[in-house]
């Protein structure tokens, strides 16, 4: 993931970077009914690389994964060998400042997210600054893609990642200002998309036709860009986003709900946006389907910070966790909740 995105997502993907030049816009008006091709001029030498857009003629986003384990580690006795091991710490505990020494957390949030596949979508083919062919919009630029999660896998196989996500934040579904955590759910970035003859955000599909109504106008997104390659040498169910301010880059984390997938033990080396306090968010393979990501809360998890010793063998936590740690709602009960990744950027 992008240490600009994740969300992402990023690699503070929260630090948007802005390029110094900007693409200008110029849009055909659309004969009768009908949109017109869309283009995005390309900059003076040195700039950015030109986005291009044929609209649509006519008018109108892995292999299964292992059951989820949900927090039913066993428990074991207190590591005798770890004399200044103090107790687990609620966030509160340990949100004014930053983790500096072996300690267990509870109440955590745990999320998972992955490198965006493009062929989970579905929207028109692009040229992009930073990457060469041409790649689906929506797996670009939605909230479901890479400038969400940081990095994505493309229709060739390849890993591409963001570099910067542009210039004003997200939009709702209809194009409206949203934010992450806010009243409306971000759908997209505050650019690369059209309005509609309402005003609404659309985008065309790759097959012709358009997500919501013919596009009338193009809102242009400023200063984004993309790479190829990986943003970060990241490993399923080894790598983990934190929040910084409370757990150093580099710890060691041992998470006993992952006990089974990888042994529990990560490496704090990934960040994001909306990672913030005691919610961590593991890298994992793209799971089946876009919404088959864990979402576990009420978690206990063990930070050993850079130069701290970390035991031979993966501790477990001082009481059994909750067997239904994780949220109700719309992503529902249970041990572990399949509702999509968590917003990253």
């Amino acid at each position: 993931m992008s240490p600009i995105a994740k969300g992402g997502s990023g690699l503070a993907r929260a630090l948007i970077g802005l390029c110094s030049v900007v693409a200008a816009v110029n849009v055909a008006a659309p004969a009768s009914g009908a949109a017109a091709p869309v283009s995005v001029a390309a900059p003076a030498s040195g700039a950015a690389a030109a986005v291009s857009v044929a609209a649509p003629a006519r008018g109108a986003p892995a292999a299964a994964r292992p059951a989820a384990p949900g927090g039913s580690a066993a428990t074991a006795a207190w590591p005798s060998t770890w004399p200044a091991l103090r107790p687990r710490a609620s966030a509160a505990t340990v949100a004014a400042g930053r983790i500096s020494r072996p300690t267990w957390l509870s109440g955590v949030t745990i999320t998972e997210y992955y490198s965006a596949p493009e062929r989970w979508f579905n929207g028109r083919r692009v040229a992009v600054n930073g990457i060469s062919g041409l790649h689906r919009i929506d797996w670009l630029f939605s909230a479901r893609g890479v400038t969400m999660q940081g990095d994505g896998i493309g229709l060739d196989g390849r890993h591409y990642h963001v570099v910067n996500v542009g210039r004003g934040g997200w939009v709702g579904p209809l194009g409206q200002p949203a934010s992450i955590g806010g009243t409306q759910p971000v759908f997209w970035r505050a650019g690369a998309f059209w309005r509609n003859a309402r005003g609404q955000l659309t985008y065309p599909f790759d097959g012709g036709g358009w997500s919501n109504g013919v596009g009338l106008r193009y809102v242009p997104l400023f200063g984004s860009s993309f790479a190829p390659g990986m943003s970060l040498p990241l490993r399923p169910y080894h790598s983990l986003a934190v929040d910084p301010s409370m757990i150093p880059l580099g710890s060691r984390v041992y998470i006993p709900a992952y006990h089974g997938l990888g042994g529990g033990w990560f490496t704090a080396q990934d960040t994001g946006g909306a990672i913030d306090g005691a919610h961590v968010d593991v890298y994992r393979s793209p799971p089946a389907r876009p919404d088959d990501a864990r979402y576990l809360t009420r978690q206990r998890m063990l930070v050993v910070p850079p130069g701290q010793r970390a035991p031979a063998q993966a501790p477990s936590a001082p009481r059994a966790p909750s067997t239904s740690g994780s949220s109700t709602g719309s992503r529902g009960g249970g041990g572990a909740a399949t509702g999509g990744s968590a917003p990253r950027g």
